[in-house]
């Protein structure tokens, strides 16, 4: 049985992929939410010009939820929801888990 992603694990996650780095975070600001946060696109240089978009690797690995009806301001929407399809599709971090709770119903309840 696999234990369920929990906001520890994907914190921990987060922070092996920061590492890979060499300890800056690339911040591409997108809008302000309605409670003044910055949204935004995260990125990890790593060697060669090559850099891991965090957004995405968080969700493709299963580690966050892509949330669709805030995506639309996003500069490419598209990646977020191909990454949550490829999570999906292998069970990856939290889909691996079928009672696994989405955080906006939980607030709901």
């Amino acid at each position: 049985m696999i234990a369920p992603i929990g906001g520890i694990e994907s914190r921990d996650h987060l922070r092996s992929l920061v590492a890979q780095g060499d300890g800056y975070i690339g911040v591409a600001p997108v809008e302000k939410d309605r409670y003044g946060r910055t949204v935004a696109d995260l990125f990890v240089m790593l060697e060669d010009d090559v850099e891991i978009h965090l957004n995405s690797q968080m969700v493709m690995d299963g580690h966050a939820y892509h949330y669709a009806q805030y995506s639309d301001s996003c500069p490419q929407p598209e990646i977020l929801t191909r990454a949550e399809e490829i999570a999906r599709k292998q069970s990856m971090g939290l889909w691996s888990n079928p009672g696994a709770e989405k955080p906006w119903d939980y607030r709901k309840k």
